[in-house]
């Protein structure tokens, strides 16, 4: 018959197993993560010296000594962290070595695993070897159900030029990002220098896109509040788009904030915008600046209109 005392005892002992497991796989693990940080400086400072004298793969395996599953591990991540600090014929030669070890498979298969956090490292991996080759892996990946991989997938993406075949980045971002102004900037950053500082502008006045694209390109663009892309947003601005007031208001003021005179010239044909809150968001910003166009409004009756001029006008009063 089970007493309580056995009970209790059967819990004690089950409890002092737990702890002594616990203890022994917390040793265990930090005895690993000594020896992984020792391999990997051991590691990191022999490929600084193979790059110079670029030996084969065989050499370097055999000069690196690799046997085991944690040996392999540790230098696969130190030749993907020396990529991201070399360029040219140095770094052509580590992505061979990486290719010649057929690091790329388990890259591959850690893309498609269940687990969020292996298919993000798989990514991160992939990416360093800046091979389009791998560009559909990482457009999958930009549509995946986790927040952390879709998002360092648009990073990927927003590197990789357009003339390479990908959809426009900017067009496929999902609401959670556009809402991550801090990431959404170096995104709009990243395409910028991968594809030239005319690029996002010929983007959003090609002819041959559906306004829809152009329009939540342009509403992108100003949200990042990128000082690069200010331009862009200008000149499709002038073009008088088929935007909602909503988004159109939206715009003007993720933007107007950072326009200099030219620029606010340039949106001058808002002034005959229909919509009287877009009137007057114009007019909020070209009176500051002392504008002359600013008296097209002299004798607009909309109330908005109104407003903004009876404030300017208190503000002078006082």
């Amino acid at each position: 018959m089970v007493t309580v005392q056995k009970l209790i005892a059967f819990e004690t002992m089950l409890m002092t197993g737990l702890t002594v497991y616990t203890v022994v796989f917390l040793i265990l693990q930090q005895r690993k993560n000594r020896l992984k940080a020792r391999l990997h400086e051991d590691y990191s400072a022999k490929l600084f010296e193979a790059i110079l004298e670029q030996p084969s793969g065989e050499d370097v395996k055999q000069s690196m000594a690799l046997s085991s599953a944690i040996e392999h591990e540790v230098f696969r991540d130190a030749l993907v962290e020396l990529m991201g600090q070399v360029a040219g014929n140095e770094r052509a030669y580590l992505v061979g070595l990486y290719r010649q070890f057929d690091y790329t498979s388990g890259d591959l298969e850690m893309c498609r695993s269940i687990f969020w956090w292996r298919r993000l490292e798989g990514l991160i991996r992939l990416n360093a070897l800046r091979d389009t080759s791998y560009f559909r892996m990482i457009e999958d990946l930009s549509r995946d159900a986790d927040p952390a991989v879709a998002s360092a997938a648009f990073l990927c993406l927003s590197e990789i030029p357009v003339q390479n075949g990908q959809s426009a980045v900017i067009e496929a971002l999902p609401p959670f990002i556009v809402e991550k102004k801090d990431l959404l900037t170096v995104i709009v950053k990243n395409i910028m220098t991968a594809n030239g500082p005319d690029y996002l502008q010929n983007y959003l006045m090609n002819p041959e896109l559906d306004s829809e694209a152009r329009n939540k390109c342009a509403l992108v663009l100003a949200q990042s509040k990128s000082i690069e892309a200010l331009p862009a947003v200008v000149e499709y601005l002038s073009g008088e788009p088929s935007l909602s007031t909503d988004d159109l208001l939206l715009i003007m003021t993720s933007t107007m904030d950072a326009l200099d005179r030219e620029q606010m010239l340039k949106l001058f044909k808002l002034a005959w915008h229909p919509e009287g809150r877009v009137r007057a968001k114009l007019l909020e910003y070209a009176i500051p600046m002392g504008l002359a166009q600013a008296w097209a409004f002299a004798r607009d009756r909309d109330l908005a209109v109104r407003a903004v001029i009876n404030k300017f006008k208190k503000v002078e009063a006082a």
